[in-house]
């Protein structure tokens, strides 16, 4: 479970976004898998509530997780002969969590409105939709989920282990009640979806790893390790032949995806042969979870390094551009030729700014979001606003986002054939042929301008 958790492209990005969901349900974690430890779980319960509105879905997870699973792991920190001392433990916890070790005093009261704005977003749907969720889901979390779904097999008349947990079958459930109904969603209402498929999908792979100990103790080891390592490097052929595929749509290379299946077939029935049958299946199944994580890791890593900015990530759908650093750079420009301070020019923003373009302007001093006067040195306002005096201002256009739609991610008939190029190319690479550009103008009054020019 932990490796899982610990590869998940889901808990990668929410973990690098700017809330505390993350930190949240790393608590909730705590105290639903730690022993029995009363101390431990009342400082962890006061640091979840001071999460705020984060602590809402994590809390409400943990309440209905315990209930079903019948233990005392929230009754040990309120009860017993220290159960006084664990809620003072609890409310310290709380107090210097939700203030910053006292640095922060406000944070005390942001705490409790966090919880009531949870609640009052759901009455207002915004963020990603519904659809490109579940796409992301399925994307990034399919080895997950494949073991996730041999995980509930395994639960139907299992004894002794296997039905202790069913309990993370709540989480799955919460997940999805969670990505409909939490406003805004993101990929951090699936956060308990995906610790509850993590942990089914370790019951498999205990399973799978106890079966292929017992196939080693029978002398037939050395073939389900072969085998696991022919299927590792025939999914590297194939997924090699996926992207000259999407690249340059060469029929062929569906070709060599069907002889590497047929080849890993053949090696098999070969191995199945001169062995029991489960072993050589085992020994794929056991390939198929290593190139599983490899495959998860890969994802993981290009969605939060390498392409964490492109909308043609189904978690993303709106990233900023490479043209907000030319407008930064633009922008200091004019200060320091203006004003002989890059940070130091007169700038105004309209309101409905993003919190990129925001970030790109936090070293500007002069800054101020509102509406534009005709008195202001630079004006910074969306594609088809202009300051009332026209004639006043010059302005250059800057590409502050980039948005897409998946809709368009199909397969295509050219002819009498089909063409599923598109469709590899965004599996693999993320790239889409639909992006929306938003841009913004920077418009800069005639007297600075002449400034730049050298004109006084």
């Amino acid at each position: 479970m932990a490796v899982l958790l610990l590869l998940s492209p889901t808990l990668w990005f929410v973990s690098r976004q700017s809330g505390g969901a993350m930190i949240a349900w790393a608590l909730a974690l705590v105290i639903y898998l730690w022993p029995d430890n009363g101390w431990l779980k009342a400082a962890a319960i006061g640091l979840l509530v001071a999460c705020g509105s984060d602590m809402v879905l994590p809390g409400i997870t943990l309440i209905a997780g315990t209930t079903l699973r019948g233990t005392k792991d929230l009754r040990v920190v309120f009860m017993g002969s220290s159960s006084r001392l664990r809620l003072w433990v609890a409310g310290l916890a709380f107090l210097l969590g939700s203030t910053g070790l006292l640095f922060n005093q406000p944070g005390l009261g942001s705490a409790f409105n966090g919880m009531a704005l949870f609640f009052s977003n759901l009455l207002h749907p915004s963020g990603v939709s519904f659809s490109r969720i579940m796409v992301g889901l399925f994307v990034y979390e399919l080895p997950l989920l494949v073991a996730a779904a041999a995980g509930v097999a395994l639960l139907r008349g299992a004894p002794g282990n296997d039905q202790h947990n069913a309990h993370w079958l709540v989480w799955i459930v919460i997940g999805m009640f969670a990505a409909i109904f939490v406003q805004p969603r993101s990929a951090d209402s699936i956060v308990p979806l995906v610790i509850g498929g993590a942990a089914l999908a370790s019951a498999a792979t205990a399973k799978l790893a106890t079966a292929i100990q017992d196939d080693a103790i029978a002398r037939h080891g050395p073939t389900s390790v072969s085998l696991a390592g022919l299927t590792v490097v025939f999914v590297g052929f194939a997924c090699l032949a996926a992207l000259q595929y999407s690249n340059q749509g060469f029929t062929g290379s569906i070709l060599a995806i069907a002889v590497s299946i047929l080849a890993l077939a053949g090696v098999c029935m070969m191995a199945a042969a001169q062995t029991p049958v489960g072993v050589p299946i085992r020994g794929v199944l056991a390939g198929l979870l290593v190139a599983g994580l490899l495959y998860m890791f890969s994802v993981g890593f290009n969605l939060t390094q390498n392409r964490s900015n492109e909308p043609g990530e189904p978690y993303v759908q709106t990233g900023s551009s490479k043209d907000l650093k030319e407008l930064q750079a633009q922008i200091e420009m004019l200060g320091t030729r203006a004003f002989s301070d890059p940070h130091a020019l007169p700038l105004s923003v309209d309101d409905s700014a993003s919190p990129s373009l925001r970030w790109s302007l936090r070293d500007q001093s002069r800054l101020q979001y509102g509406t534009a006067q005709s008195t202001d040195s630079a004006i910074l306002v969306p594609m088809g606003s202009m300051p009332r005096d026209q004639y006043g201002y010059i302005g250059d256009a800057f590409t502050i986002q980039n948005s897409t739609s998946l809709r368009s991610v199909r397969c295509k008939s050219i002819g009498d054939k089909n063409d599923c190029s598109a469709l590899a190319r965004w599996f693999l690479q993320r790239q889409t042929d639909n992006s929306r550009p938003t841009q913004w103008i920077l418009w800069v009054r005639s007297d600075t301008a002449n400034l730049l020019s050298g004109k006084r």
